[in-house]
């Protein structure tokens, strides 16, 4: 039926590998109405919103993480993307060389003649732009991938980027917002 998924990390070890609930929805639904159906019945929704306000945005967060690498997935198939890559998985390390966890949202190595290329990717979910910093801190956690001659980076925000961000001209830095993201596909053809 579908209902689960296997998710596979970037570094395709068994024991980093995970299933989840496929369909948002039924996520949202078993996380937090499920158990607590009489609750919300007996008029106490609202209290439990605002009492789970931050479990409800942290989830968001990962909903948005999911469209995003949805969406990029689609550009890579469509030949949108600087070169073709593989799947791309999330990557999570509890004890790295930087001497702390690494997480990142999204890597993907290119495919044939391009292995040597690694897509990057950073998800925002935040009210505050994306900030020169959270790059910064992007490109340290990256430096655990020395052997890659070329990164790209797709930063993906929900508040946009601050203005250093923008000015940076680096062909390997790839800006992306909600509206690129939900661009209407008419105006996806037109271009």
């Amino acid at each position: 039926m579908q209902v689960l998924e296997k998710r596979e990390s970037f570094i395709r070890n068994k024991k980093t590998n995970y299933y989840a609930v496929a369909d948002s929805l039924l996520r949202f639904w078993y996380r937090f109405i499920f158990d607590q159906r009489d609750v919300i019945q007996n008029g106490f929704g609202e209290m439990l919103f605002h009492e789970d306000l931050d479990g409800i945005r942290d989830f968001t967060s990962r909903s948005f993480e999911d469209v995003a690498l949805l969406w990029l997935e689609e550009q890579n198939r469509n030949g949108q993307l600087p070169v073709y890559y593989g799947p791309i998985r999330n990557y999570t390390v509890h004890n790295s060389r930087l001497g702390r966890s690494v997480e990142l949202d999204g890597l993907a190595e290119g495919i044939g003649k391009q292995n040597n290329h690694l897509l990057a990717v950073e998800c925002k979910y935040r009210r505050t732009p994306f900030s020169i910093a959270m790059l910064d801190y992007l490109r340290e956690r990256l430096s655990l991938f020395a052997q890659y001659d070329v990164i790209d980076y797709y930063l993906v925000s929900r508040s946009g980027f601050t203005g250093d961000v923008c000015a940076i001209h680096d062909p390997h830095i790839h800006l992306v917002t909600l509206e690129d993201i939900f661009q209407p596909c008419t105006e996806k053809q037109n271009q």
